[in-house]
Parts: C-alpha cells; sequence; structure tokens
C-alpha cells in the first residue's frame, strides 16, 4: 500500500463521525496493505511528543518480519 494511500485511509480513521465497523474494516486494510501486524499501537499506543499519523505509516511500512 502506498504511503499516500495509508495516510488518507487514518485520517478517514481518526474521523470522529465514522462508525465503529468502519473503523475495523480501515484498521483491517490498513494492517493487511502495510504488512504490519503492529501498526494499530504504532498509531494508538504511542506515547511520545512527536508521535503523528505520518510517524505511525511510517514505522509500518520500514517493519520487516522475523524470518524464521
Amino acid at each position: 500500500m502506498p504511503r499516500e494511500e495509508a495516510l488518507a485511509l487514518v485520517a478517514r480513521l481518526l474521523d470522529p463521525e465514522i462508525s465503529e465497523s468502519e473503523c475495523d474494516d480501515i484498521i483491517e486494510a490498513l494492517t493487511l496493505g502495510l504488512r504490519c501486524p503492529h501498526f494499530s499501537d504504532y498509531l494508538f499506543f504511542d506515547h511520545s511528543p512527536d508521535a503523528s499519523p505520518e510517524k505511525a505509516v511510517d514505522q509500518a511500512l520500514a517493519y520487516q518480519p522475523i524470518a524464521l
């Protein structure tokens, strides 16, 4: 998933007017599209002063699974 597409989905996700089911669908699409199981943690649980949607997307794009 391209960065711009992910940022557009994050903007929709952070809109307080969306339904819970739409929120779940967006989180699933981002997790699968970015291929990062930790995306929602990066977005919702990063309590650093420089936390932002852009930082969460960039972290997810940089994610590399561990080869077993």
